[in-house]
């Protein structure tokens, strides 16, 4: 039979394995994550009948880019954009990167957006105007 001390000191080693071993529940708590239903933004969403102006943070294919609207014009920071259109009916961009030797023709589709989600969001595919493969792209701005 074990001592008082040793039960003591027994207890007290398998009491911290267990707190380490005890995965800790992760919930998603960042707009754009993907939550659990405890999580998930209830609404109202917002939407609008005009593209969020200013500059945008974008992935495209893995490579990060800022894409920034202004009116009827864009700056995309690889390349320039030509044919940028806006449908507002179906919350539809699409423009044409024009890069040296590729045409790449972008559509993505805006978000609604939470009030309390400060951040829209915009997600689609591209790829060249020749055909071929496509890729996705998302973009965010707050």
């Amino acid at each position: 039979m074990k001592s008082k001390k040793a039960l003591t000191i027994t207890l007290a080693v398998a009491a911290a394995v267990l707190s380490f071993a005890a995965p800790a529940k992760i919930e998603a708590r960042e707009p754009g994550s993907f939550p659990n239903a405890q999580t998930a933004f209830p609404g109202p969403y917002q939407s609008t009948r005009s593209l969020p102006q200013g500059k945008w943070n974008m992935i495209a294919n893995g490579r990060v880019y800022t894409l920034e609207l202004q009116g009827s014009s864009a700056r995309f920071s690889s390349g320039e954009i030509r044919d940028l259109r806006w449908d507002a009916n179906s919350n539809m961009l699409s423009f044409v990167r024009v890069l040296p030797h590729v045409q790449q023709k972008f559509v993505g589709y805006l978000f609604d957006q939470d009030a309390r989600d400060s951040k829209w969001r915009l997600a689609g595919s591209f790829a060249d105007i020749r055909g071929g493969r496509k890729y996705g792209w998302y973009a965010t701005r707050n």
